[in-house]
Order: structure tokens, then sequence, then C-alpha cells
């Protein structure tokens, strides 16, 4: 190991040329485009959602009111991502299969999201934040990473390494200065839901893409 780099500098290193490698891959393989496109879109999808129940917060009066009612949402929202983490992820990945998996997050994405824009109320803005975190680290996390399952560990290891140090932090970026610049615009908040649901029906097409391509590959590698 270079003494200048040390053992962190020459990870970092490694983990850089992974990413650039990476991207080399993902340009080369529409599959692997499209679970990193599933990420993106979902980042994109969260930081609005995010920004959107955040504004309506500030409809609170006190700091006690809004902590009171922050906790209990994240109690919801760990509440629902465990139960679908111990009692469904298995029953529909088996049963119903990984594009349903797949989808789950996006139709829920689209239901609360096109149910703020209608009623644009502090209770929607709480379905937004709960099918959020309660369905990202359950459900969909799983059925992503086992689209990874009927790739190389090669690619699995650039491309993830691709996604986590470019795409998924510039997807958050981009979102956060189109949310800061319509803010400035003075846009309605409610508005804003055209942007999630145009990007869960994006994030939807490339889940049924990716998860055809796997159940495919998957019939090759057992015949």
């Amino acid at each position: 190991e270079s003494p200048m780099l040390g053992p962190s500098g020459g990870q970092e290193k490694s983990k850089l040329k992974a990413g650039v490698e990476g991207a080399q891959l993902v340009m080369r393989s529409r599959y692997l485009a499209a679970i990193v496109g599933i990420m993106a879109f979902y980042e994109m999808a969260s930081q609005v959602m995010d920004y959107q129940f955040s504004s309506f917060m500030e409809m609170l009066s006190g700091v006690t009111a809004t902590q009171a009612f922050v906790t209990d949402v994240r109690l919801y929202a760990n509440v629902l991502s465990v139960v679908v983490q111990f009692f469904l992820v298995s029953l529909i990945m088996k049963r119903l299969g990984l594009v349903v998996a797949l989808l789950v997050l996006p139709v829920a994405i689209l239901g609360s999201s096109g149910a703020f824009l209608v009623v644009p109320t502090l209770t929607a803005a709480s379905l937004l934040a709960i099918s959020d975190n309660g369905l990202n680290y359950s459900i969909q996390q799983t059925a992503r990473e086992s689209l990874y399952v009927v790739s190389t560990p090669e690619e699995k290891y650039k491309a993830r390494a691709f996604t986590n140090m470019f795409v998924q932090r510039l997807a958050k970026g981009l979102s956060i200065l189109l949310v800061l610049g319509l803010g400035a615009m003075r846009a309605e908040v409610a508005s804003l839901s055209l942007i999630t649901i145009t990007v869960a029906v994006l994030m939807a097409l490339f889940s049924i893409y990716a998860g055809r391509r796997f159940a495919r590959q998957s019939r090759l590698e057992k015949s």
C-alpha cells in the first residue's frame, strides 16, 4: 500500500475505479441500466416527497406537537417496514414474482402522491413519508438486490459502486435543486406530486423490464 495514500486512501481509490468501471458496464447493459434507473427514480421521488411532508409539517404549531407528530409517523413507517419485511416479502416474491415485488413501492408512491395532489392535507402528506420509508427499506430493497442474483459478482460489485457513488448522489442533488428552484418560484407544494407521479411511472416501467429480464435469465440458467 502506498504510504501517501494509506489504507483508507487505497480503498477510496479502489471504490472510485470500481465506480468508473461500473459506469462502463451499465452503459453496455440494458439490464444493469434498468436496475440503476430504478434506484435513481426512487431517490428523485423520495426527495420530493420528503420536501412535501416537511412543508406540511410547518402547519403544526409548537415544537412539542411537531416532534410528537414526526415520532408517530416514523413509528407507523417502522411498523409497516417490519410487517412487510417479515410477513409479506417472501410471500409476494415466491407466489407473485419479482415484478410484483418491485412494483409495490412505485404503486404506493402513485397512490399516496395522487391522494396528496387531490386532497393536500397533513394526513395525506403523512402517507407520503410512511409509504416511502416503510416500503423502501423492506420489500423494495430486497427485490432490487435480488435483481443482481443473475449478474456476475464483478457486475454486481462495480454496478453497485457506480450507483452508490455517483447515481444516488446525483439523483438526490438534482432533486434537491429542483425542489429549491420550484420553491423559489412559489410553486404549490401539492403540484409537486405531478413530478413524483411521473417518476413513479418511469420507475414502474423500469421495474417491469428488469423483472422480466430477471425471470428469463433465471429460466435460462436452470435449463
